[in-house]
């Protein structure tokens, strides 16, 4: 999936990544109802197949209209110009080949297999203008990927759909609303948040709203503030759960190319049917699991350049969680995100690099070892590209992934390499 498209609150393979012992994995519960959406998925890969072979002059030449006669300038009426369109748009496809080592995210033995991926990007905004004040945003975008050779599944997919809206209120007043929707049917490391189940083929959909209040703290800052709740339903064996909680956020614009900004949210998850644990690790059957998380993070974004075609992005952060019980399930995690853009002439470098520890509080690292478990996790994904045509682009993506910890069904190794095409439809 793409990054680096929009702040999204969840990652492309995780909130839930580690791994147990390569063996076959739970087969999903059966539900028609959630399970014929990603029958539809198949069409994306023909989709962006279909748009490479777009007719070719589509592709190299951009259509300008035919000269018209010359006219007096009396015929020249302003009010018959069309009114331009207060929405932008855009889409593009992609179709791309690749291969993926450790497709289980094993730390034992290895799935590996070849594969084929299509998807789209949508983007509609609206800017606000004197005529009416209202900002929106739309984003859609949907993958479908098939492996050819895969013994865990034959294929994944993923589907991100937002919208944003802000309307003022007054000079320093605004509200808005976000709204996100997320099915993802992917191999997914769930042993964050739930250990029992490890890596599993699993499909979630996710439905989360933040509604805000925005306030203009000077020309150069603003602060965001408002609750949140989300639901999160999972095919068997993860269990579904709610989240609701209250965050902020504040941006600061130190200069022209340049932002800070912090975040800090806090919420519970009342999970549907698991158990909390004792300090030994034995289910407490009486009792519900719930959640408490508080995170916090601090960013800075900084352009560099004339024309600003270097950017640079970092955040570090941290969450604390406990179990409301008997901390069997506490721990906290610190984690540093990193992304850099770098553009020269038709060449594109981006740059992804993202890196946590997770200390657990009581938690051992297996049965033999009683020292707490602690995991690293360590991702780095460099996609170069190279414009061809104002439309066309070609693009090689490199992807590593690295878990180490002391718990031996936690570490695993994964890579992805891809070469693929993008176009701009419009």
């Amino acid at each position: 999936m793409p990054t680096g498209t929009a702040a999204l609150p969840f990652p492309s393979r995780a909130p839930y990544a580690a791994t147990v012992p390569q063996q076959s994995l739970p087969e999903p519960e059966h539900r028609p109802w959630l399970q014929s959406l990603p029958n539809r998925l198949h069409l994306l890969t023909l989709l962006g197949a279909a748009t490479l072979l777009a007719p070719t002059h589509f592709l190299l030449s951009a259509q300008t209209p035919k000269p018209t006669p010359s006219s007096s300038l009396a015929d020249f009426h302003p009010e018959q110009l069309p009114t331009p369109s207060a929405w932008s748009r855009s889409l593009s496809t992609k179709t791309e080949l690749g291969y993926r080592s450790n497709i289980g995210l094993s730390p034992f033995s290895e799935d590996k297999s070849a594969f084929a991926t299509g998807g789209f990007e949508l983007l509609l905004l609206r800017l606000p203008n004197d005529s009416n004040p209202t900002e929106v945003s739309l984003y859609l975008s949907a993958e479908h990927r098939h492996y050819f050779s895969s013994e865990i599944t034959d294929a994944e997919q993923s589907i991100i759909a937002s919208s944003s809206l802000r309307y003022p209120i007054s000079n320093r007043f605004s509200v808005g609303a976000n709204l996100l929707y997320l099915f993802q049917d992917l191999v997914l490391d769930a042993s964050n948040n739930d250990l029992e189940q490890g890596s599993v083929k699993a499909q979630a959909h996710i439905l989360a709203l933040k509604p805000f209040l925005r306030y203009q703290l000077t020309p150069l800052a603003t602060l965001d503030f408002g609750p949140s709740v989300a639901r999160h339903n999972f095919i068997a064996p993860l269990d579904d759960y709610w989240e609701y909680g209250t965050f902020g956020s504040l941006k600061l614009k130190t200069s022209q190319a340049s932002e800070v900004f912090l975040n800090l949210e806090s919420k519970q998850r009342p999970y549907d049917h698991r158990f909390p644990a004792d300090p030994s690790g034995f289910p407490i059957e009486s009792e519900s699991l719930t959640f408490e998380q508080h995170e916090a993070s601090i960013g800075l974004a900084q352009r560099f350049g004339p024309s600003q075609a270097l950017r640079w992005t970092s955040k570090f952060g941290g969450l604390h969680s406990t179990d409301g019980s008997g901390g069997y399930y506490d721990y906290a995690r610190y984690k540093i995100n990193s992304s850099l853009h770098a553009k020269l002439h038709a060449l594109t470098l981006d740059l992804d690099v993202y890196t946590a520890y997770t200390d657990y509080s009581i938690q051992p690292a297996s049965t033999t070892d009683p020292s707490t478990r602690t995991r690293i996790e360590f991702n780095v994904s460099l996609k170069p590209s190279l414009q061809i045509t104002q439309r066309l682009k070609w693009y090689t993506l490199l992807e590593w992934e690295r878990a180490w910890s002391n718990s031996p069904t936690d570490p695993y190794t994964a890579a992805t390499f891809a070469m693929g095409f993008e176009i701009d439809v419009f």
